[in-house]
C-alpha cells in the first residue's frame, strides 16, 4: 500500500498543479486532483511554489487552511465514492 508523507502529497500536488498549467499529459490521478484544484483557484498561489510547499506550516493559530490537506480531503471522498 502506498503511504506518502507529507512531502509527497505536496508535491504532487505542486506537479499536477504544474503540468495542468503546461497543458502536459496527466496521469488518472492527477486528472481528477487538477479538476479539484481547479476549483480552488485561492490555492494556485501556494501550489506553484513548490520550495515553499515543502516548508510551510498552516496552523489554526494562524488562522490558516492547509490547502494540501483540503486537495487530499476531496481526493480520498471522490476515490471513496468510485469504489
Amino acid at each position: 500500500m502506498f503511504t506518502p508523507n507529507q512531502d509527497d502529497v505536496r508535491r504532487f500536488f505542486c506537479t499536477t498543479f504544474s503540468k495542468h498549467h503546461d497543458k502536459l499529459p496527466l496521469t488518472p490521478m492527477e486528472a481528477i486532483a487538477a479538476d479539484w484544484i481547479s476549483q480552488h483557484p485561492e490555492y494556485h498561489d501556494h501550489l506553484s511554489d513548490e520550495k515553499a510547499a515543502l516548508v510551510s506550516e498552516y496552523t489554526v493559530e494562524q488562522a490558516q487552511t492547509n490547502p494540501f490537506l483540503h486537495l487530499a480531503m476531496h481526493l480520498t471522498i471522490q476515490e471513496q465514492v468510485s469504489i
